[in-house]
């Protein structure tokens, strides 16, 4: 049987020698791919960590995911990719699958969630991770893009010309003061996400 004439293809020959994969690339490219999303992640070993490294439909490295290196064997034999929200997923009976809910053994459902406790969505270590509600996970965001304070829960307040603080918790609104001082708000700010977020706080670097 005459093979693909790619080195590294071992696949049935087609079009032009090619096998059928190959042919559409240099059909799509111009050029043969030396990755694709198709092939599976490299993984690296650091000791105890491992690295995920994830590629983008060019077979390009984007970014790189952590896990215990225990963690390996429960998601090695899964392609792993980058989400639009940057969180890591594959997909099981084609469903999406995210990479925290494998590590951590809990299956995906609406009632529950799981957090990244740094809210880096890379950093899948299971000491990094906690089940959660989705109002828990809401309260450990960080700062929004419309942000323009630089602290959570600090916005301008033009009337009063004055930096406001406000903070959402069980669906209601709750007014902690005007400052004067921006970073004096920042401070209520975290003294009000102690007291009703409790541990999912996320508070601001003073």
């Amino acid at each position: 049987m005459k093979i693909c004439k790619v080195e590294w293809c071992n696949e049935k020959h087609g079009a032009k020698g090619y096998c059928d994969r190959h042919y559409s690339q240099m059909r799509k490219y111009g050029k043969i791919l030396k990755r694709t999303i198709r092939d599976p992640n490299q993984i690296i070993i650091r000791g105890e960590v491992a690295e995920i490294v994830l590629y983008n439909k060019n077979g390009n490295e984007c970014n790189r995911a952590i896990i215990d290196t225990q963690g390996v064997e429960k998601i090695k034999h899964f392609k792993w990719h980058e989400t639009g929200q940057g969180r890591v997923a594959t997909r099981i009976n084609d469903k999406m699958v995210l990479l925290q809910h494998i590590i951590i053994g809990l299956k995906q459902n609406k009632a529950t969630q799981v957090d990244h406790i740094d809210r880096n969505v890379l950093n899948n270590r299971k000491a990094n991770l906690r089940i959660c509600t989705h109002t828990q996970n809401a309260r450990n965001a960080g700062i929004g893009k419309n942000n323009t304070s630089g602290y959570k829960g600090v916005c301008w307040n033009k009337r009063k010309s004055k930096w406001m603080v406000e903070i959402m918790a069980d669906r209601k609104r709750f007014f902690l003061g005007y400052f004067k001082n921006k970073l004096d708000a920042a401070k209520a700010y975290n003294a009000g996400a102690i007291k009703y977020h409790g541990k999912f706080a996320c508070l601001n670097r003073i």
